[in-house]
């Protein structure tokens, strides 16, 4: 892992432990391909082209939501 701290403009390397039980690089994964985060979330669009959603709202619509 890489630590670089901005303010003192240094970096640092640390290296970490690998956990056996770890879902994606221990000894029995369970996670093993990415996944969409898009689609997970509800992001996905309403015109069927892939991209995401832009919605707007009208400023008399935001106003009287508040």
């Amino acid at each position: 892992m890489m630590h670089f701290d901005t303010l003192a403009s240094e970096v640092r390397l640390l290296r970490l432990r690998r956990d056996p039980k770890c879902a994606v690089c221990g000894e029995h994964p369970t996670v093993t391909r990415l996944i969409d985060y898009e689609m997970f979330c509800g992001l996905g669009s309403d015109n069927g082209t892939g991209g995401t959603a832009s919605h707007s709202l009208a400023p008399a619509t935001t106003s009287s939501a508040a």
